[in-house]
This record gives structure tokens, C-alpha cells and sequence, in this order.
């Protein structure tokens, strides 16, 4: 995922939210890279609705709430709050703020299934260790503990437990941080009580193993999904990838809304089948893109064969599109050179040709386009990957925000997103 700032506000949306680190891993066991540990502690966070007082909430935001994943809880269930507390003090306070109470019998959801999850994180867990995700973070024997101190609010509840795929999941963390103060000081005892509201798309489901055509560099699926979740697609939405690959873009797309999409990518069948790539959706019960086109998306030579140019099936299908998404081809994990412009330099002279020269815009006003741009410590980004404000000028283009995730200690990979503004 890409990271980012440890308390940011995001305008965009109709709520504007603010987001905190959850977690404080020092990486002192692992001796861990510093960029990697400041990803690692952003891969949780705490989000709260920034201006909204608890009786103004109407119960979707009362507290601070900890987000950490997602599942199909009934619908009408509102987020539970949470508290930093001695887990014995858990249950009484769920029981007084009645957060649960649509659980309990003769309440809407008493026939929700339901089970308890202990995760432990940092030194707290109770070994000089300190413990990360995975397998290692749970501990069998703390679930115990929890059930027996949390069964006051548990009897309340009017369903059964599932461990399975229960309706509602319950979550005791410790050794997270807390919004006013850091859990190694003085709050050893605290916990926090989570009920899981939301699940994302089983996004391993489009990894590359599980695949049956896959380029030489494959676009990592959170990537792919992370692209098209920053654009804000949604069903109906026209999508463009120039370079497409063997569609991992689309794949993330479909995952998300019913896009109608085009992809297009140089490459032959011998080495990006496009029938095994129809055979990855339909697999997946997946809507397939409407096109995939052969062809070189910024070959100023395909404007004379309109029967071969990409753009020619684009128009029978519509006349603009919504979004470009795209990882661009830098060569750099294939360890070559790219032509004298880079790929977004192209993109975007070709953006700018089919609007003022051919007449017919590629990208619409008010559309995005949405890239991964790589940025090595010896470039500047603002002077050696992103295009020119005379290029961006000339397509049509504003930069609209972009956020940085280090690869290595000498190479980051930012997300860029640009607006169409003619």
C-alpha cells in the first residue's frame, strides 16, 4: 500500500476524515529499514470525522474508531466505539454506552452470529519479542482471557458463535497506540475493544501465481486495487489502461464496480495471450474488459490506420473515457533504458494530439487520470519524472495529488493523479 502521512485529512470525500498510526513497531528484533517500518505502522490506522461532537454522529462516528478490515455485518449495524481500557473494564463499558445493543435479544441483529479475536502487538504481548501481524500475533490463550472477561456483554448477545464466518467479528487489540499517549507508557493494561464493520475484496484472488497470463514484471494486486480505489471509480465508469499488460488494472477495476473498459497493450499474443487473460475473468466471475487491443498507445503512426489504432474500437464503445489508470513502463525492473521521453511524457502528448489535432478528446473534462511514477534519490521528481507544466498544459492535465511509497533505500514509487480540466 502507499504510504502515508501519520495525520492527514482527505478533502475529497463527503466526510472529511483524519487518520492516525495504529501501531508503533520499533523494529529493533528485526532490524528493519527505515522506510519499511514507517509502512509497516501505517498499515493501520485510526480514522475519525474531523468537526463532528458525539451527539452530532448519529452513531457512525461517536469516537475515534480503529478500521483494521472488513466483513458482512448486517447493514444497519453501526460501528461499535472503542475504548483504550484494563480488558476487564471492556465489557462494562460496551454494556453502559449500549454500542452492542443492536446484539442482543429482541434487537434487530440478535440473530447475528458472532466470535472473539485477541491480537497482540509490540512488547506488550508478553515476551521480549516484539510481535507483528500474522499467526504470531494471536495467542490462543489470551482468547481465553478475553471470553471470560468480556462474557457480561457476550450473554447479551442473542446468536450463536460461528468461528468460521461469523456475521460479526470482535477484535481485543493491545499494544497498539493510543491517540494520547503511546501504549509503553503507563497504558500496559490497556486494550481496545473493535467490532469489524467493513471488508475489502480477497484481493490474493488475482495474484499473479493464481493467473494464467502474466507478464515478465506483473503489477502487484494491491497496487492494481490501490490505482483504482485513489480514482474513486464506480459502476458505469468508462476505463482506459495504455498499458495494459495481462490487466491487472481491470481485474482490481472488476473487483471494485461494472466498469466498461479498454486495455492496450504492444506486446503480441506469444507473450500476453489475450484469450487466457478472458479465461482469468471468467474464472473469477469478473467483467472482461470490452476491448483488448494490440498496439503502441502513443505511435503517432497508428493515427493512419484507423482500423489498427486503439483508438478506433475505443470510439465504438464511447466517445471519452471516465479514467486512465495505469502503471506506465519504466524498464527499470527489467533493467533498461526507455526512449527519450518517459512513458507519462507520451501518454500525455498523445492526450494532447487526439483533443486538439484529431478533434476527439481521450480523456473527458473532469476525468482522472491515475499513475504509478518511479523516482530514483538521484532524480527530483518535480524536475525529472513528472511531465513539464508546459506538457501538462498542452493535455489538458492539473496535478491533483500524489503520494509517495519507498520501494528500497534508493527508490521510491509515487501515485500520481491527475485532473482533466479541458
Amino acid at each position: 500500500s502507499s504510504s502515508s502521512s501519520s495525520s492527514s485529512s482527505q478533502s475529497n470525500n463527503p466526510l472529511q476524515l483524519e487518520f492516525q498510526d495504529a501501531l508503533q513497531y520499533t523494529g529493533t528484533f528485526d532490524n528493519m529499514p527505515q522506510h519499511k517500518l514507517t509502512a509497516f505502522n501505517e498499515a493501520m490506522q485510526y480514522v475519525r470525522v474531523v468537526g463532528l461532537e458525539e451527539e452530532d454522529n448519529s452513531g457512525i462516528v461517536t469516537k475515534p474508531h480503529f478500521i483494521e478490515a472488513a466483513d458482512d455485518v448486517p447493514s444497519s449495524t453501526q460501528p461499535t466505539k472503542w475504548w483504550h481500557k484494563p480488558i476487564e473494564g471492556l465489557s462494562r463499558e460496551t454494556l453502559q454506552e449500549k454500542a452492542m445493543e443492536d446484539m442482543q435479544s429482541g434487537k434487530e441483529n440478535q440473530n447475528a452470529t458472532w466470535c472473539v479475536r485477541v491480537r497482540h502487538y509490540g512488547e506488550i504481548s508478553g515476551t521480549k519479542k516484539e510481535k507483528r501481524h500474522g499467526e504470531r500475533a494471536r495467542s490462543m490463550a489470551s482468547e481465553r482471557v478475553a471470553l471470560k472477561a468480556l462474557t457480561p456483554l457476550l450473554l447479551t448477545f442473542g446468536g450463536g458463535v460461528d468461528l468460521v464466518n461469523p456475521d460479526c467479528k470482535l477484535y481485543v487489540f493491545d499494544g497498539v497506540r493510543t491517540l494520547w499517549g503511546s501504549s509503553s507508557n503507563n497504558n500496559n493494561n490497556n486494550k481496545i475493544l473493535a467490532r469489524r464493520i467493513a471488508v475489502g475484496p480477497r484481493i490474493s484472488s488475482i495474484a499473479p501465481a493464481t493467473r494464467l497470463c502474466i507478464t515478465n514484471t506483473p503489477l502487484c494486486p494491491i497496487a492494481a486495487y490501490l490505482l483504482c480505489n485513489a480514482a474513486g471509480i464506480q459502476s458505469g465508469d468508462a476505463l482506459l489502461d495504455p498499458y495494459g499488460g495481462s490487466c491487472t488494472v481491470h481485474l482490481a477495476a472488476a473487483m471494485i464496480a461494472d466498469v466498461r473498459s479498454v486495455s492496450i497493450e504492444i506486446a503480441h499474443n506469444g507473450l500476453v495471450n489475450r484469450d487466457d487473460i478472458l479465461r482469468d475473468f471468467e474464472t473469477r466471475q469478473l467483467t472482461p474488459p470490452l476491448a483488448m487491443l494490440q498496439g503502441d498507445c502513443t505511435d503517432p503512426s497508428f493515427e493512419r490506420k484507423p482500423d489498427k489504432h486503439f483508438y478506433a474500437a475505443m470510439r465504438m464503445v464511447y466517445t471519452t473515457f471516465d479514467f486512465i489508470i495505469t502503471d506506465p513502463p519504466y524498464g527499470i525492473r527489467e533493467s533498461t533504458n526507455y526512449n527519450e521521453k518517459s512513458p507519462i511524457q507520451e501518454l500525455a502528448d498523445a492526450i494532447a494530439y487526439d483533443r486538439d489535432v484529431l478533434g476527439q478528446p481521450l480523456l473527458k473534462k473532469g476525468g482522472k487520470l491515475v499513475c504509478f511514477l518511479p523516482c530514483s534519490e538521484e532524480e527530483s521528481l518535480h524536475q525529472d519524472v513528472l511531465p513539464s507544466s508546459t506538457e501538462l498544459n498542452k493535455a489538458g492535465l492539473k496535478l491533483a495529488t500524489m503520494r509517495e511509497q519507498p520501494l528500497n533505500d534508493s527508490l521510491s514509487r509515487w501515485l500520481v493523479m491527475f485532473d482533466c480540466v479541458r
